[in-house]
């Protein structure tokens, strides 16, 4: 538990977690997605085909995962957060030779399933269960990352995941990433609370803490391929794109 609030200390807004309910505040979260509260479900699968990210209209921060899974030829890979499957679609579809195992995490039931279709029934995609072992859960990430033994994927990612988590979880999601995974892919929002509709009890409330990706991936052990901020040419504001891999 040191470990984990030295991690929370780092924050960019210089906020000390010492004596912060941490335990209160992760079960109003997970409270919170029984109620789906931190997520608006896309109403249809149409709205999501017609949207700017469909495959091979890819969006830059789907991009950018994609092209640095090709580069490294990361066989093992789970997609945290993964939604309707938007990313994980692209990534197999410019990289499915190369896969033996796709994971797409996903506590959201209406995403969950429209993720299922899209990769089992829907024409537009072509299914990951010829050559790859795929497969999608209906868990929180951070339960499902426990599930797995240490450098077990060579990539785990997240796309504007985070961004939607408040500070504490997010920060133990991130140290149970870097434990099951030798490499990381971050496409995120800088100021990931900023914008949160789920709020803890304890968590100061709209004084959201900035995550400071830098300092904690090298506290984990980690090393920079790419750490660029870039803006977001649909949005007024900026993500993160980091790329970061294990010191072994």
């Amino acid at each position: 538990m040191n470990n984990l609030i030295e991690l929370l200390n780092t924050n960019l807004n210089n906020v000390n977690f010492e004596n912060i309910d941490i335990k209160d505040d992760i079960s109003e979260y997970n409270n919170s997605l029984i109620r789906f509260e931190n997520y608006v479900p896309q109403e249809s699968l149409k709205s999501w085909f017609d949207s700017k990210h469909v495959y091979p209209n890819i969006d830059p921060r789907h991009r950018f995962i994609v092209d640095v899974i090709k580069k490294h030829n990361y066989r093992k890979i789970i997609d945290l957060g993964a939604g309707a499957g938007c990313v994980s679609k692209s990534v197999f579809m410019e990289h499915k030779d190369n896969i033996d195992e796709l994971i797409c995490v996903e506590h959201n039931k209406t995403h969950f399933n429209q993720m299922n279709d899209n990769f089992q029934n829907n024409y537009k995609i072509v299914p990951p269960i010829v050559k790859v072992n795929a497969k999608t859960i209906n868990k929180d990430i951070l339960s499902v990352l426990k599930s797995y033994p240490d450098n077990y994927f060579d990539v785990g990612f997240t796309c504007t995941v985070i961004m939607h988590i408040p500070y504490i979880l997010s920060i133990m999601i991130i140290k149970e990433m870097s434990r099951v995974c030798r490499n990381v892919i971050h496409a995120e929002n800088q100021n990931d609370m900023i914008n949160c509709v789920v709020t803890g009890k304890t968590q100061l409330k709209e004084q959201y803490c900035c995550i400071n990706y830098e300092t904690i991936y090298k506290k984990l052990g980690f090393n920079f391929e790419t750490n660029n901020r870039v803006k977001d040419p649909y949005a007024n504001c900026y993500y993160v794109y980091l790329h970061a891999n294990k010191i072994i």
